[in-house]
């Protein structure tokens, strides 16, 4: 799977919200959740296959996965995401959008809608839904942003993105 339709007209339930972990355990992880939408937002690399699609994971990339899909993850250690998983009505024109893309420029501000979300996320859970709504407004907007905009070669935005996640870090 490449692509999937996605639907922005109410903003979605929140099933679960936060930062996930994996790689130590298990370098796989095989999983499909049926009702559920999994966004990511990668901070590792691996292999992500969705419905027999491979994919490359990087530091900045974006998962958006529709709810059914098979995914199987082959991580290199220990990886750590931001993610929801979420319920999204099916209601008004939708768009497409690729399950897999890099983030470019929009990382630092996918990064913070994320993390309000889950900070958010015990406390405030309305405000927990509308950071995840802005986050998936910002997902299906890179494919016409990245396509019109002029601008460096796309690794270029990609070693950006993969500095910018990392700014903290020694």
């Amino acid at each position: 799977m490449r692509e999937t339709d996605l639907y922005l007209r109410e903003p979605p339930g929140v099933a679960g919200v936060g930062v996930g972990v994996h790689g130590v355990a298990s370098a796989t992880d095989v999983f499909r959740l049926p009702e559920l939408w999994q966004l990511h937002l990668y901070r590792y690399e691996a292999e992500l296959t969705v419905d027999g699609t491979a994919h490359a994971v990087r530091p900045g990339r974006v998962s958006l996965v529709p709810p059914g899909a098979t995914v199987r993850f082959r991580y290199r250690g220990r990886s750590e995401h931001l993610y929801a998983h979420l319920r999204i009505t099916p209601t008004g024109p939708p768009r497409t959008v690729p399950v897999v893309q890099d983030a470019g420029p929009e990382l630092p501000l996918l990064s913070a809608l994320l993390l309000n979300a889950v900070a958010a996320a015990p406390a405030e859970p309305d405000r927990t839904r509308a950071e995840i709504w802005a986050a998936l407004w910002r997902v299906a907007g890179l494919v016409p942003a990245a396509a019109t905009r002029p601008g460096p070669h796309p690794a270029v935005g990609t070693a950006i993105a993969h500095i910018e996640a990392r700014l903290a870090a020694p």
